[in-house]
């Protein structure tokens, strides 16, 4: 079934046909890939917004089975895209999925929450125990080169400072 994910390749939907991608889906996220069940369930269940949908997805499929092929991550960038923090919080801890896993572009959960200004997601993943701010995708890029080209100041200094630093409107 069709879905989002995140992708450095510009889709390959022609411009003359209306995009049925969320407006709320930043740009540089792509349409149109195949997945097994699992994937499309949990993809389903995130598109709804419900946190106990996804629990109950992954309860009823068990860890291994609701992560296989990549699907927790996937999700986890998804959720990542619609800013669905709590739904982000239950694919961390209640899967094997890593905080520190990297797409097929060398991106981290991080990378794509800094990339498109998703402030409270960057707090929040900042105080995962084991996140390494080190990593950097293909392009030699991190968490702070993201945000910094991205013009997303108020990441820039969380990144730089810590999760506990206060931004002022």
């Amino acid at each position: 079934m069709p879905t989002i994910i995140p992708s450095s390749q510009p889709s390959s939907q022609p411009s003359s046909q209306p995009s049925s991608q969320p407006s709320s889906v930043p740009s540089g996220y792509v349409q149109n890939v195949d997945y097994n069940e699992q994937e499309y369930d949990l993809v389903s269940a995130i598109r709804t917004g419900s946190t106990s949908a996804v629990e109950a997805i992954i309860l009823e499929r068990g860890i291994e089975e609701a992560t296989k092929n990549n699907a927790a991550f996937q999700a986890l960038i998804y959720s990542i895209s619609l800013n669905y923090l709590s739904i982000l919080n239950v694919l961390l801890t209640k899967t094997n999925v890593s905080v520190n896993q990297q797409s097929i572009d060398g991106n981290t959960p991080i990378m794509y929450a800094s990339k498109y200004g998703k402030l409270k997601i960057v707090q929040y993943l900042l105080l995962q125990t084991n996140i390494d701010m080190t990593l950097k995708n293909n392009n030699g890029d991190t968490a702070l080169s993201l945000a910094l080209k991205n013009g997303h100041g108020d990441v820039v200094n969380i990144l730089r400072y810590g999760p506990s630093y206060v931004v002022t409107p």
